[in-house]
């Protein structure tokens, strides 16, 4: 049965049937019912933020999934994410930054993370200007 953009595979066993016929019904009503449980969830869109970052000097990026992402659960089933996100202090956009992970009935989808622009460097200037913040003095 296709869920989405994914094929789900049944399989089950109807006993105690008096007739072919009779084992045919329970076996729709059966499907029936087992397949109007799954329906594909969206996990996460291309461009969503799961992390931000924040420099020293101001400048703020977003770690964004770098792709669409769903999975395929049944019923009320519970999904978890966890992230992973690199610390950075420069960077490009479209740097992998980390990843976005989602679990659901003992499957695992994983999205990875990209910066969503470049995160500049401050220059000699700030850098001078700041000279605490670089040494790492309070």
């Amino acid at each position: 049965h296709q869920v989405g953009s994914t094929t789900v595979v049944i399989v089950g066993v109807v006993l105690g049937g008096s007739t072919h016929e009779a084992v045919d019904s329970d076996i729709r009503s059966l499907l029936t019912g087992v397949l109007a449980g799954f329906h594909q969830l969206g996990l996460a869109q291309k461009g969503d933020v799961f992390a931000s970052y924040t420099t020293e000097w101001g400048q703020k990026v977003s770690a964004v999934a770098q792709r669409s992402e769903s999975i395929v659960t049944w019923g009320d089933s519970m999904v978890t994410a966890s992230v992973t996100a690199t610390p950075v202090t420069t960077g490009t956009k479209g740097q992998a930054i980390g990843t976005a992970t989602f679990t659901s009935g003992g499957r695992s989808v994983s999205v990875p993370l990209e910066l969503s622009a470049t995160i500049d460097d401050p220059g000699p200037g700030w850098r001078l200007s700041h000279p605490g913040l670089i040494v790492g003095a309070p």
